[in-house]
């Protein structure tokens, strides 16, 4: 429902990394220190995508579609836009989607992602990283596209 304030909150860490990972705790505590009525949840993904999936499906599976969000990073961004699109949350659409991309990512083509979410909301940040090492600077800009209450 349009002006519903996103109350759940999946944050989906990456390949190889942790609930640990800087880019986890700089949302976590952001949430927890600007909106801390919002559920907050960043699990330890299992390597298998089968066992992730049906862990992110069982984690989320009572929450409210239309106040949940999801954000994702590096595969776990795949994973974001695989569960927006079965449950319909903010990040299927692409007005309902925010890409932050790094032209300097040195695993992934920019240029791919940038194609991938077309129509979507993007930052595309000249250089950069695939850790994008420099995410405090645009945690701002994505806590205000999730509408957290």
């Amino acid at each position: 429902m349009a002006g519903m304030r996103t109350t759940h909150l999946l944050y989906l860490h990456g390949f190889r990394s942790s609930p640990q990972s800087a880019k986890a705790r700089l949302m976590a505590a952001r949430v927890a220190a600007g909106h801390p009525g919002v559920t907050w949840w960043c699990p330890q993904l299992p390597p298998s995508p089968r066992a992730a999936a049906a862990l992110i499906e069982r984690g989320t599976a009572d929450w409210p579609a239309e106040r949940m969000a999801v954000v994702g990073s590096s595969l776990g961004g795949f994973y974001a836009t695989w569960l927006a699109g079965r449950r319909g949350c903010k990040s299927p659409a692409p007005e309902r989607c925010l890409a932050v991309i790094a032209q300097g990512d040195e695993l992934l083509d920019w240029r791919e992602m940038a194609a991938r979410y077309a129509g979507a909301r993007q930052i595309v940040l000249a250089g950069g990283d695939h850790a994008l090492s420099d995410f405090e600077a645009h945690v701002d800009a994505v806590l205000d596209f999730l509408d957290l209450s």
